[in-house]
């Protein structure tokens, strides 16, 4: 079995492997599909599980207890979040209960 890597965008249920694979019409083929999961609000509790094992990760002897250490931690995840519609989000769960 040979082995190939390349990305490439899925469209309309087709994924398009670049023709100078030479791969034959008709093969038999084993896919393993790696793709980035947008953001959702049932991923909220995750993140913050997340920043805390972060937290936790820091050398004790570099924590002076001040919550501004926090400032910044998990940026790269909450930057792609409209805060405002995250909020409404949060807010319609808990209409639900």
């Amino acid at each position: 079995m040979n082995a190939i890597e390349f990305e490439t965008d899925y469209k309309s249920g087709i994924i398009k492997i670049p023709d100078n694979y030479n791969i034959k019409s008709n093969s038999h083929l084993k896919i393993i599909v790696l793709y980035e999961e947008e953001i959702k609000k049932s991923k909220s509790k995750d993140i913050l599980v997340d920043i805390t094992n972060r937290y936790k990760e820091i050398d004790e002897d570099e924590i002076d207890n001040n919550i501004m250490r926090l400032k910044g931690l998990g940026k790269e995840i909450w930057g792609k979040i409209d805060l405002n519609q995250y909020i409404e989000q949060e807010r319609d769960t808990w209409n639900d209960k």
